[in-house]
């Protein structure tokens, strides 16, 4: 279902329902140009998480800020229209934006303690790192869907972006020790689908159907509600009753009878 990660972003800009994940990439997008061109002058650093003394509202700001190289703002938008939508349409914007918000905070929280422990600068701005917690949510709602990564070109499981989110995060906030630190909200975002509001359904191969709350299923619903209109079944079981009508008639009973 989502081996074509290009049909997802297009059906995500013709379809709509996603407000909130279009307010972030435009976000993405102003401030890479703002910092592009003004450099270390550009109001973007009023949003950025940075230490030692972080501004109060950038706990939350800094996962709409996006710096870094061209390539780097090209492949967030593409993740962030595919994972930020797709999760954006499931719960409903208010409830993706509880989430995104609240484990943005716990990166920023949790990273400026581990520079103060290892009394190391923390700066938190990328894109690749706000969008990891929401990277993990999508991969474990989803862990068994084959993910086309590379264009297509390699299938992985979609648990496997949980990991590959995880190691970008750790190697873009800085390995060894103060990554670890910026896990926290993938950590938490994990926790979020297997505890939280939205389980976790993972469908075995003892199931005999699927759960009725089973995410990311519209064909599977469309089966179940929808009526089949086959003609010739329809004039086969037509037949049949009127053939157990005639039975009955000529068999003598009645209603009045069988009382």
């Amino acid at each position: 279902m989502y081996n074509n990660p290009g049909q997802q972003i297009q059906q995500f800009f013709t379809r709509g329902g996603n407000p909130a994940t279009i307010v972030f990439i435009v976000s993405y997008v102003v401030t890479w140009f703002l910092h592009t061109a003004m450099g270390e002058a550009s109001p973007v650093r009023y949003l950025a998480f940075s230490s030692p003394v972080p501004f109060l509202w950038t706990i939350a700001t800094w996962a709409m800020v996006a710096i870094g190289s061209p390539l780097t703002l090209l492949f967030s938008i593409f993740v962030a229209a595919w994972v930020y939508g797709s999760l954006e349409r499931s719960w409903g914007t208010r409830n993706f934006l509880g989430f995104f918000f609240a484990t943005a905070a716990i990166t920023a929280i949790s990273t400026w303690l581990g520079g103060r422990l290892l009394g190391i600068p923390v700066l938190l701005a990328d894109p690749w790192v706000a969008l990891a917690p929401s990277t993990v949510a999508w991969a474990m709602l989803n862990r068994n869907e084959p993910v086309g990564l590379f264009f297509g070109m390699a299938q992985v499981p979609g648990i496997w972006l949980a990991a590959i989110s995880s190691v970008f995060v750790w190697y873009i906030v800085g390995p060894p020790f103060l990554g670890l630190f910026a896990l926290a909200g993938s950590v938490a975002a994990w926790w979020y689908v297997q505890h939280g509001r939205f389980k976790l359904f993972v469908l075995t191969k003892r199931s005999s159907k699927p759960p009725s709350t089973a995410r990311f299923r519209p064909e599977t619903r469309e089966q179940v509600t929808q009526k089949s209109w086959n003609p010739l079944r329809w004039w086969k079981e037509r037949q049949q009753r009127k053939k157990l009508e005639e039975m009955f008639r000529r068999s003598g009973f009645t209603d009045e009878d069988e009382s």
